[in-house]
């Protein structure tokens, strides 16, 4: 009887011990998911904007911007656009879908003197 009881604790602790294991993992899944990735979105944006505005520099200095505010880029960083939009915003341009930047997650709204709009 006194083994049987040994075998039922031991397995009590055995599962006890998978369950801490598997709480264990699922917290390490969480952090990773909500916390470094967050972290990447972050730095994914700064550089983002950063090489929005030199793509729009240099699409500046060659003159070649059009009115109508194009997507300069739709992958500037991955998940991130590039597109130029007038301010104040014009929906005859700004709303046609060839000057939209599509496929992505996130984007960059830059004016046609390359000044921050909004990144989103």
């Amino acid at each position: 009887m006194k083994t049987k009881n040994k075998l039922i604790k031991k397995s009590k602790i055995n599962i006890s011990m998978y369950i801490i294991v598997i709480i264990l993992i699922c917290l390490a899944i969480l952090i990773k998911t909500y916390i470094i990735d967050l972290d990447n979105t972050s730095h994914n944006k700064k550089l983002a904007i950063e090489k929005c505005k030199n793509l729009c520099i240099l699409e500046n200095a060659k003159q070649s911007l059009p009115i109508e505010g194009p997507c300069l880029n739709s992958k500037v960083v991955a998940g991130w656009g590039c597109d130029i939009i007038n301010s104040p915003r014009m929906s005859i341009y700004d709303d046609k879908k060839e000057n939209q930047c599509e496929n992505n997650k996130h984007l960059v709204e830059l004016t046609k003197n390359c000044k921050l709009i909004k990144a989103i």
